[in-house]
């Protein structure tokens, strides 16, 4: 890795703290996309004034993977070929954002267009429905 790529923060505006889970202590296989739980182990937590940057994650790692190469804890799920362990380092931090910041602004943008096509297609199978009842209503005349 490069020095630069190495000096960026891991986000913007910068995360100061995070905290360090891995599955293999949990004995079960996780995805991305789980919330961290109790199938997750919890290592402890990066704390860096200035903003964490990938260097920080690099050496945050290292011990991680060295300590828990062969860890007693980890599922079958979780072996190399080689008996070691596929070590899955989950790295969660929360970053606060200003009411004016770009993206929460194009979320709520995102929000309200959602909230008015559901409204309007609410308001089309109501309609719908009206029209349906009026001709059964008219059938029997």
């Amino acid at each position: 890795m490069g020095k630069r790529w190495l000096d960026m923060y891991t986000c913007q505006p910068p995360v100061t703290e995070m905290t360090i889970y891995t599955w293999c202590c949990s004995g079960k296989s996780g995805n991305n996309n789980e919330v961290m739980t109790e199938t997750t182990a919890l290592l402890g937590t990066l704390t860096v004034p200035g903003g964490i940057r990938v260097r920080d994650l690099c050496t945050a790692a290292r011990p991680i993977f060295e300590k828990h190469r062969l860890c007693q804890n980890a599922g079958l799920n979780v072996l190399n070929a080689d008996g070691t362990i596929k070590i899955h380092i989950t790295f969660q931090g929360v970053v606060n954002l200003r009411d004016d910041d770009p993206f929460l602004a194009r979320r709520r943008e995102r929000r309200l267009k959602s909230v008015r096509f559901h409204q309007a297609t609410a308001a089309r199978k109501e309609r719908l429905s009206r029209y349906a009842e009026f001709k059964n209503i008219c059938k029997l005349c």
